[in-house]
């Protein structure tokens, strides 16, 4: 769209009509089609009047990092945040199709394939392993530390060689196919009300 129709979209976005709240996202791959859907999804269980407006240059996410990425999810962190949000994260790919199920379409299905991520440390490195175990497992995480031999059993192709120790995730870690979770996030924020839109936003004004 040229630069009157930009306009005209983020005019829209940031309208209000009496207790309807508006809600404008610039941006709508991953991040933007996920904010859409559970604010979608919050707006209706809440019983708010949200209006959810999506402004996206490339509709065919050709370009987005989203796309283009590898999909991946781990739970070994060394912060309680990252590994909170990643167990939920986990938890909602295992769980897909109770939260981005639509009528009269194909089950949602990502492709999770689950396998740990296996971190290896020297003997510099054991004591910050040791430290992260304790924090990921406190968060309920399903992570093995393995020592030198326990390493060499379950990875006979692996040289220990100047390996002390190692880190497994048992459950929840893995990849997945990122372009089929944004195109279920973008259907479910649709089918809750969302609007995507077309266009660059210029400018972003600021009224009290």
């Amino acid at each position: 769209p040229n630069r009157s129709e930009a306009h005209s979209a983020w005019s829209l976005c940031s309208s209000t009509t009496g207790k309807q709240r508006t809600v404008a996202i610039i941006g709508g791959a991953g991040h933007g089609s996920s904010t859409a859907f559970w604010l979608s999804k919050m707006a209706q269980e809440q019983g708010q009047d949200v209006r959810i407006v999506v402004i996206e240059k490339d509709p065919q996410y050709r370009r987005c990092s989203t796309a283009l990425s590898v999909g991946s999810i781990r739970q070994q962190f060394s912060g309680e945040e990252n590994i909170r949000m990643s167990l939920f994260g986990a938890q909602f790919l295992n769980n897909i199709k109770d939260y981005l199920s639509v009528p009269n379409e194909d089950d949602p299905d990502v492709n999770f394939v689950h396998a740990g991520y296996l971190f290896l440390a020297s003997e510099s490195g054991h004591q910050v392993l040791l430290e992260n175990n304790k924090v990921q497992t406190k968060e309920g995480a399903n992570v093995e530390l393995l020592d030198s031999d326990k390493l060499k059993q379950e990875f006979p192709w692996l040289s220990t060689e100047g390996i002390v120790a190692g880190s497994i995730g048992r459950r929840n870690e893995g990849w997945f196919d990122p372009y089929l979770l944004l195109r279920f996030l973008r259907r479910g924020a649709s089918f809750g009300g969302a609007t995507f839109v077309h266009g660059n936003a210029l400018s972003i004004s600021v009224r009290n």
